[in-house]
C-alpha cells in the first residue's frame, strides 16, 4: 500500500491560502501550484469549482459535504440538525472551507488533524467559527511528491497503487 503525504505548507501571500492547501494536497510546492493558479483572487476563481477542477486535472477526485445539507425541516418549519457538524474524517485528506475573519481554506487529514496554511500549528474543525463545506479527496493515480528537507511530512494511507 502506499501512503499518501501531506506536507504543511505556508500560504506566501495574504490570500494565498488556496494555494498553499493545492500544494499540500498534491505535493507540489507553492511556487508551482501559483505559477499554474495565477492570482486566483483577482480572476475570481478560489472556489470549490476551481479546487475540484484543479484536483481532477491532477488526478484526484473529491465528494463534497456542505453545512447547509445537514439540517432538514420539521413540521412547524423550524430547521433540525440531521447529522453532525462538521462531519468526522471519511477520506485520505480533505479540502475544508472554513471562516476566520474571512472565508478561508484548510486541509484535514484522515485522523482529523488541520493544517492551517496560515499558521504552523495543528487544529481541529471545531477551532475555526465556521466550516462551509468539506470536500474529501481521494488520489485516482499516483503523482510523485516533491522531497524537501525541513518540512515535515505526514502519511495517509492510500489504497491506491
Amino acid at each position: 500500500m502506499r501512503k499518501l503525504m501531506v506536507e504543511w505548507t505556508r500560504q506566501e501571500d495574504e490570500f494565498g491560502c488556496f494555494v498553499a492547501a493545492m500544494a499540500m494536497i498534491t505535493g507540489q510546492t507553492y511556487a508551482q501550484v501559483k505559477a499554474e493558479t495565477g492570482d486566483i483572487y483577482k480572476n475570481k476563481s478560489g472556489c470549490h469549482f476551481s479546487a475540484d477542477q484543479y484536483l481532477a486535472e491532477r488526478g484526484y477526485a473529491c465528494a463534497r459535504l456542505w453545512s447547509f445539507n445537514q439540517f432538514k425541516q420539521d413540521a412547524d418549519g423550524n430547521n433540525e440538525k440531521t447529522v453532525p457538524w462538521p462531519p468526522k474524517p471519511f477520506a485520505p485528506v480533505h479540502l475544508c472551507s472554513v471562516v476566520t475573519s474571512m472565508g478561508h481554506f484548510v486541509v484535514m487529514l484522515a485522523d482529523g488533524t488541520v493544517f492551517d496554511p496560515a499558521i504552523p500549528v495543528e487544529k481541529k474543525l471545531s477551532d475555526y467559527e465556521r466550516v462551509n463545506w468539506v470536500a474529501g479527496v481521494w488520489p485516482i493515480r499516483w503523482l510523485k511528491s516533491p522531497k524537501e528537507p525541513n518540512r515535515p511530512t505526514y502519511p495517509l494511507d492510500s489504497p491506491y497503487e
